[in-house]
């Protein structure tokens, strides 16, 4: 996982929404300084707030990890597929 790509979607997801860091805070139950941490990469959120954020900014969690660059990006991995 690269913390990098992840803070630098993040902060590009809050500023196209117009959101302060305080106002994502409030979103997430936190703080501005929380976000501000998570935009420097110098942490990485919980798997609730990180599910949060996917959720909130409606992209998935492979676009906040780095996996793919499509925000809606929803094809399985056909080897992977359950019945």
């Amino acid at each position: 996982m690269n913390k990098i790509i992840f803070s630098t979607r993040l902060r590009a997801l809050r500023k196209a929404t117009g959101l302060t860091q305080a106002d994502l805070g409030r979103v997430l139950g936190g703080t501005q300084s929380f976000i501000k941490h998570l935009e420097m990469g110098d942490s990485f959120p919980n798997i609730d707030n990180f599910l949060a954020i996917a959720e909130y900014f409606h992209v998935t969690t492979d676009y906040l990890f780095g996996r793919t660059d499509d925000p809606h990006h929803t094809d399985i991995n056909p080897a992977i597929r359950t019945a």
